[in-house]
């Protein structure tokens, strides 16, 4: 662990990725309402045990504003918020940026590209500094706030404009790198062959189709893509088309709740088969109602898995968290890590800054950003720019991984997915 990260520790103890994430904002529980909502509560202010000693800040709070989904017809991901409030409550408990603590409201996009602009209009109505997402609806919101000089920072990066955008600083992979690292893994598994399915909607077939450019440079057939709408509710011709195209993996690029009919829907068919999905899908609770019939599913994350010793304070400002009344802090995934990690890399870039952090002067840190540690999981040089396919992103690194007695556990070495698709030396 940094030494930056051992100060700001709590003492006392702390991509689909994802398809369909969108107004309202709510509290810890993820109420929300057809107007502005209530907004979150500040992690600056929300408890004071969490630390038996340190320097609690008291200065200005940092302003960061979290748009994400509490609530939708198709995910529910509190937890996005709990990953964030639990790094800010750690960093203001001890000393925070300069004395500055850092405070947490959200806004919940419903999985609507209306809720998602509202969102983005709260984030600048409130002044925020900057702002963290976990929405497809990014190209929607990256205009309102540019007119408002708020960066984006640690973005889980599901559009296309998450990639490319000039407001968008990215810390790790996004759902098109991984998905474009899938084949690679696929083929490490020993696997000939692999084809994908997936959801009928924008960002699952553009992922579907990187998985299908990058197939030929890991040395595989590609069998054809199955989409199917995500109201689906029987599955069996779904399989049975996977079934009959006749590759050996699987790539499911879909929402997690309809992994494990899938599954069942292929042991009915007698359809033994690799399984290939993403952090998201392979949460806790899919895994929990999946039971055996997860066991080997391929995975492929941005992140190592939350047990990974590098992940000790995460765990630990999650529990401190918890202690502090602060919802789903049990919930341990990208979905909550990344947000967490983000709160820390605008701690970390702010104690390079001689100017106050707000939104303007954030954006002149991170043009200029260099090797900066975050929470020692990450080296970021905001600055660098990525290669001309994806511009913004300079972190390519995803982990393969697999589940083994209905945890996900690492599964071979880091892949360097610009490197194996030939982007960079």
């Amino acid at each position: 662990m940094s030494l930056s990260l051992l100060r700001r520790s709590v003492c006392a103890v702390a991509l689909l990725g994802l398809l369909l994430v969108a107004v309202a904002c709510g509290d810890d529980k993820g109420s929300s309402s057809s107007g502005s909502g209530d907004t979150g509560t500040s992690a600056s202010s929300e408890s004071s045990t969490s630390s038996s000693s340190g320097n609690k800040a008291t200065g200005k709070p940092i302003k960061m504003f979290i748009i994400t989904t509490i609530e939708s017809q198709f995910q529910s991901l509190p937890e996005s918020v709990a990953g964030a409030k639990a790094a800010a409550l750690a960093i203001s408990n001890n000393g925070g940026v300069k004395g500055r603590p850092i405070s947490i409201d959200f806004c919940d996009d419903h999985g609507t590209p209306a809720a998602a602009t509202a969102c983005a209009r709260k984030a600048v109505s409130e002044k925020s500094d900057v702002v963290q997402m976990t929405t497809n609806f990014s190209s929607l919101i990256y205009p309102i706030l540019r007119a408002a000089q708020i960066p984006t920072v640690g973005n889980n990066m599901f559009s296309p404009a998450d990639f490319t955008d000039e407001d968008s600083w990215p810390l790790v992979p996004g759902s098109n790198i991984y998905h474009s690292a899938s084949p690679f893994m696929v083929a490490a598994a020993g696997k000939k062959t692999m084809d994908a399915a997936s959801l009928d909607i924008a960002t699952a077939v553009q992922n579907a189709n990187l998985s299908q450019a990058t197939a030929p440079k890991a040395n595989l057939g590609w069998k054809g893509v199955t989409q199917f709408p995500a109201t689906t509710t029987d599955y069996a011709p779904i399989v049975q088309k996977l079934k009959n195209a006749g590759s050996e993996a699987t790539t499911l690029i879909i929402a997690g709740p309809s992994i494990p009919p899938i599954l069942k829907a292929a042991q009915q068919l007698g359809f033994k088969h690799t399984w290939v999905s993403n952090p998201t899908g392979a949460s806790a609770a899919v895994l929990k109602e999946a039971g055996d019939l997860a066991e080997g599913m391929l995975v492929i994350s941005p992140l190592p898995t939350a047990d990974d010793p590098k992940f000790k304070g995460f765990n630990e400002e999650m529990d401190a968290a918890g202690k502090a009344g602060i919802k789903d802090t049990d919930k341990r995934t990208t979905v909550s890590e990344i947000p967490w990690l983000a709160v820390h890399a605008v701690a970390a870039i702010g104690d390079t800054m001689t100017d106050e952090l707000n939104g303007p002067n954030l954006i002149k840190a991170l043009n200029k950003g260099k090797d900066i540690d975050v929470a020692g999981l990450i080296t970021w040089s905001p600055a660098d720019k990525g290669p001309a396919q994806f511009p913004r992103v300079t972190n390519s690194t995803v982990y393969p991984q697999i589940v083994k007695d209905g945890k996900v556990v690492p599964n071979g070495d880091p892949i360097d997915t610009f490197k194996e698709m030939g982007l960079t030396s």
